[in-house]
């Protein structure tokens, strides 16, 4: 609880207000992660079904995210979109994504190889992308 001053006629009268939070602001601490839960799942929806292990075309991609590695299969003709989405489900916040498979190295934009399959993106047997907030 916060205590507020409200004046009226000039005499102070201190008033209580609920932050949500307490005296350490645990409760507005549950409310964002909640809410980055939720935003976390809504990104996951958007993602197709993963294919079964050693299914035909199927492509695995470790998408590094911050110190973390992430495994997960799709397949060879999903499309960066796809992954996109499952790479915001990682992270929460506006994100870039780096082909590292390659040399050098190529960024990904959604813009222009966004509908392109990750195959034709050489993402394919296998890969790995790099995934940061963007700038």
């Amino acid at each position: 609880m916060q205590q507020v001053h409200a004046q009226e006629g000039g005499a102070q009268e201190p008033l209580l207000r609920d932050d949500g939070g307490g005296a350490d602001g645990a409760g507005s601490a549950r409310q964002r992660e909640a809410e980055k839960s939720s935003r976390r799942a809504a990104w996951l929806a958007k993602v197709p079904e993963e294919p079964p292990l050693g299914a035909a075309g199927c492509t695995k991609i470790a998408v590094h995210v911050g110190g973390a590695v992430h495994w997960r299969r799709f397949g060879s003709w999903h499309t960066l979109e796809d992954l996109a989405n499952f790479c915001a489900s990682l992270a929460d916040t506006e994100i870039s994504i780096t082909n590292i498979t390659v040399h050098p190295a190529q960024r990904l934009e959604l813009a222009t190889d966004g509908g392109f399959t990750l195959q034709r993106l050489d993402l394919w047997p296998s890969g790995h992308v790099e995934v940061a907030a963007a700038a």
